[in-house]
């Protein structure tokens, strides 16, 4: 699903929770995005910059957006697909 356009919308995550994202990318480098989780009504949750660039894992995912880890894995997958970030579990 590699689409490297600007994303609002919910994503089902392989652990069976829907996710209303949204991913933008940065006018200032091809690699960097923002990816928040709106889980407070769709209005508010959690965001995070991403590199593509480097390599994510899921405890450090969960710690900077304070989410639970089975959370940071499907944001993690999200990301994988949307813009080929690199993560491991």
């Amino acid at each position: 699903m590699s689409n490297e356009e600007d994303f609002v919308g919910d994503w089902v995550g392989g652990n069976g929770r829907t996710y209303q994202v949204a991913v933008s990318k940065s006018k200032l480098s091809d690699d960097i995005y923002l990816c928040a989780w709106l889980y407070r009504g769709g209005t508010g949750g959690a965001a995070m910059i991403f590199d593509r660039g480097r390599q994510y894992n899921p405890s450090l995912v969960a710690e900077k957006m304070g989410i639970g880890h089975p959370d940071a894995v499907a944001i993690l997958k999200f990301l994988n697909e949307r813009i080929s970030l690199k993560y491991h579990t």
